[in-house]
């Protein structure tokens, strides 16, 4: 049995997989709440795969992280993927990586000293899954004009990061950014976006016979398979989706998501022909049937033996974050009109708001 543990807002990454292409795991994979992990007095045995466990409230770490002891001192029927005392998340990735050599860019929290940073830069979320929040910055007024901006959309200080941009784009200026998963102790390549642009979304990216041609190529052949799988055991990931680009003939991490979205479902795509659409097709049964295999082999106990629950019946629920830097998308909805001036007055205003950000968050 493998049981996928998430935030309850958040299943529905897992579950629209387990719907439609994860049928054949239909009684051998459930879906569990963190949230509903205080209320347990048991932890029956199987592969308890821990995502999204930068959603955590410090508490809730706490407290899962006691289950995942608990579970992987079990017995044979017992396994933890993504130990939370072992899995590093998004700040402390790029930190480690750097660090060893594997990255040359960094990224610095937004709250503290920004001095030192390789321009240029952008600003992103550490948390959330929200792609880059600005522009490519040049210099240090524009860094701060970009967190005063994040900062009126929602964003907290300390949830940004300031991360150092390389350049991956080949000699005619196409970038190609690639997503791979770890299933246990499969590597599964998923997909390439093509693009003339640095920030790369599928909406955006380049759709010809050529880049899905190189898409199968890559999927079918996992060329860079040694690779990633050195920097998910340097980021003590067992199940995640790592995004990054290639740059003289080794990744450049952006980062690893321990919650990712499987695939798009059924939906048409409005962007591809029917040859084309044919053709991704393919690409995805490729994937899907490894991805499917690798979960397979990740084994795990039938649930009828269990362990005694590692924490008192009083144990807090509130093991996971509320918040979200979308939580004001209509207001923003309604201001999109007056959001140059918005941004313009926040940028002007960065040096109060950063302050004033700091000064709230010692405080607290």
């Amino acid at each position: 049995m493998i049981r996928y543990l998430v935030p309850r807002r958040e299943d529905y990454t897992i579950r629209e997989f387990l719907e439609l292409w994860g049928r054949p795991l239909t009684g051998r994979m459930t879906v569990e709440h963190y949230e509903d992990l205080a209320n347990r007095r048991a932890l029956p045995s199987g592969a308890y795969i821990f995502s999204a466990l930068d959603h955590l409230t410090p508490s809730g770490r706490d407290l899962v992280s006691a289950v995942a002891g608990r579970v992987h001192g079990a017995g044979p029927g017992f396994r933890v993927l993504n130990s939370p005392d072992r899995a590093l998340l998004r700040f402390e990735l790029l930190e480690e990586l750097h660090r060893l050599g594997m990255n040359s860019h960094r990224a610095l929290r937004a709250d503290g000293p920004l001095g030192g940073l390789r321009y240029p830069v952008f600003v992103r979320d550490e948390r959330w899954h929200t792609g880059a929040l600005s522009p490519l910055l040049q210099t240090r007024g524009e860094l701060e004009a970009a967190l005063g901006r994040a900062i009126v959309r929602g964003h907290r200080l300390g949830d940004l990061l300031a991360v150092e941009f390389t350049e991956t784009a080949d000699s005619d200026g196409v970038y190609r950014k690639y997503a791979a998963f770890r299933v246990g102790s499969a590597i599964v390549p998923r997909s390439v976006a093509v693009a003339r642009r640095w920030m790369l979304k599928y909406e955006s990216s380049e759709h010809s016979e050529s880049s899905y041609r190189e898409e199968r190529s890559y999927v079918c052949e996992n060329p860079h398979e040694h690779a990633l799988r050195r920097i998910f055991d340097v980021a003590g990931v067992e199940y995640g989706r790592v995004d990054y680009s290639m740059k003289d003939g080794a990744p450049v991490v952006w980062e690893i998501n321990l919650n990712p979205v499987i695939g798009r479902g059924l939906r048409t795509s409005t962007v591809l022909s029917g040859r084309l659409r044919a053709q991704r097709e393919e690409t995805k049964a490729h994937f899907y049937a490894r991805f499917l295999a690798a979960f397979d082999a990740i084994g795990g106990g039938s649930g009828q033996e269990s362990v005694e629950a590692p924490f008192p019946a009083d144990a807090t629920s509130a093991v996971t974050r509320v918040e979200n830097p979308c939580r004001f998308a209509l207001a923003r909805k309604m201001l999109r009109p007056v959001r140059p001036l918005i941004d313009g007055v926040a940028g002007a205003a960065s040096p109060i708001l950063l302050s004033a950000s700091r000064l709230l968050q010692r405080r607290s």
